[in-house]
């Protein structure tokens, strides 16, 4: 990923968050999930890295990194059943909290493909979600890598074998 991040199309990047890339590549890579060595052109950013299961055909995706034209560094979770993590978010760090009870993003019905969106209780307030709003990190930290790599084994726990 080292390499990967110093071909110049990423001097967009400060050093600061490629080393915070290259740090959850690492990590994420212990749960079992990689992104193939690749980045690729994002749908509504400069670049995306795709983190998918090892070992799998379907390779089921747990988090993407958006990398935006102004360099800005974004990590998105891709999360389901939240309900029977309530416990743990609860008592999550305010910085992962905040990713599941952010003001805004409310689901509104507006595609049938996703509708009700993302539906959860978090301190005893019903929430629900766009699809498209949830699970994002904006600017993540070194420092803050731990809680993210919890929150990841959490929803998708590492299988023995």
């Amino acid at each position: 990923m080292e390499e990967l991040l110093s071909e110049r199309r990423f001097d967009i990047i400060s050093d600061v968050d490629k080393s915070f890339i290259v740090a959850f590549n690492r990590a994420i890579h212990e749960l079992g999930y990689d992104c193939n060595g690749s980045v690729t052109a994002g749908y509504d950013c400069k670049y995306m890295i795709i983190y998918g299961k090892t070992g799998t055909n379907s390779r089921p995706c747990a988090t993407h990194f958006y990398m935006t034209e102004s360099g800005s560094v974004i990590l998105r979770f891709y999360l389901n059943k939240v309900d029977s993590h309530r416990q743990y978010i609860e008592n999550a760090p305010v910085h992962i909290k905040d990713a599941f009870i952010f003001e805004g993003g409310d689901c509104q019905s507006c595609n049938s493909a996703c509708a009700p969106g993302k539906v959860y209780t978090i301190d005893g307030q019903l929430i629900q979600k766009c699809n498209h709003s949830t699970f994002y990190f904006n600017k993540p930290t070194l420092e803050k890598l731990p809680d993210y790599m919890n929150l990841l084994s959490k929803f998708y726990p590492k299988k023995k074998g």
